[in-house]
């Protein structure tokens, strides 16, 4: 949610517009160790309680280079959605008010820039430039607020223009003129800022999240895709690559993979591709956010290394009834300096994967 740390003389709306729900997903996955020679199959309990969903309503709301927001009176406006991350990096309430004061005073010897109308932003510090933050929080949150306020401006950073992040507006029905791009080296001060609560709780996406995506996938669902691959293997190009991913691709181009990197295709052939395909392989990772793209009888293989215990995909195939198996890499934390670490993958393990997606 997003909250004040004290009273505010400035006007400041908090109104909720869903109410608390819970939620339990059953996953049926296919989990494979790789040092031993037999599958398990279990079933997985997600449950989630979400809270009432707010909007909050900020007139004259000023917003610094650092995406730091504070109301008129310069009180900050913390968004604590993603656990009061700053940057990317989890910090302690003191920390996080620190570095917001740090901004706001950095900020004073710069020109403001009026922005008329209401507008929300659509980025924050806990994922500002991750695409699973952006597609499942940041993204479905702005789709839920345009539906309801439809004069309602998107305010992204100007660095998006052209990328995914600008194209998945674009194909999800916002037009380019409700679009304000901001600069990162100037401080804003917004007629009327609209934050909205993460439709997410967790590890897990909210209901009618899943709801609004689901949406966008059924009215392209009669589309005739030609030329996509029905056999994927996804290379991850930054982090938490698969060190002997050439051996792990040569064994799949047996059973017809294609190999593929999403970093530098637009956004919606990646969609068509993943609406398209029988089965993808992925190293577990942000590129496994497009589950919420794929069709019924999809197959989803995840390469995971020990260490990475986040269930946020394993949830989101669960929402969207995708099939997955996944491959658990054993890694030793005496080896690695971080989560975002490199891991090898067992070929037989991938042997027995195929097996048993029957291809």
């Amino acid at each position: 949610m997003s909250y004040i740390l004290r009273n505010v003389n400035s006007k400041f709306e908090r109104k909720a517009i869903l109410p608390p729900v819970s939620v339990t997903r059953y996953s049926s996955t296919v989990f494979l160790k790789s040092d031993v020679d037999f599958f398990f199959q279990t079933r997985i309990d997600v449950n989630a309680d979400f809270p009432e969903i707010c909007y909050y309503n900020i007139e004259s709301a000023f917003l610094t280079p650092q995406f730091c927001v504070f109301t008129e009176d310069n009180i900050p406006v913390l968004d604590t959605s993603i656990r009061l991350s700053v940057q990317g990096k989890t910090k302690k309430l003191s920390e996080t008010l620190e570095t917001y004061n740090s901004s706001r005073n950095s900020a004073s010897s710069n020109k403001n820039h009026c922005v008329p109308g209401q507008v929300i932003l659509a980025a924050s510090f806990g994922g500002l430039k991750v695409w699973g933050h952006w597609l499942v929080q940041n993204l479905v949150r702005v789709l839920y607020a345009k539906s309801i306020f439809k004069n309602l401006k998107i305010a992204i950073p100007r660095s998006f223009k052209g990328t995914s992040y600008y194209q998945s507006l674009l194909y999800y029905g916002v037009v380019e003129s409700d679009i304000v791009f901001l600069s990162r080296d100037r401080n804003y001060v917004f007629e009327n800022l609209l934050m909205l609560d993460y439709l997410y709780r967790g590890h897990s996406i909210h209901p009618v999240a899943v709801d609004i995506l689901k949406g966008y996938s059924v009215k392209d669902s009669n589309k005739v895709l030609h030329d996509y691959p029905k056999r994927v293997l996804v290379k991850r190009l930054g982090s938490r690559k698969i060190k002997n991913f050439s051996q792990v691709e040569m064994l799949l181009q047996k059973f017809g993979f294609l190999t593929i990197s999403f970093d530098n295709i637009p956004f919606s052939k990646q969609v068509d591709l993943w609406k398209n395909a029988e089965v993808i392989i992925s190293p577990t990772g942000s590129d496994l956010t497009n589950i919420v793209f794929s069709n019924d009888s999809l197959k989803v293989g995840m390469l995971t290394p020990s260490y990475f215990k986040d269930i946020f995909f394993i949830d989101l195939a669960s929402a969207f009834s995708v099939k997955t198996y996944e491959i658990v890499c054993n890694t030793s934390f005496d080896k690695i300096a971080s989560i975002h670490d490199d891991f090898e993958v067992d070929l037989e393990s991938v042997q027995d994967m195929i097996a048993q997606m029957n291809l």
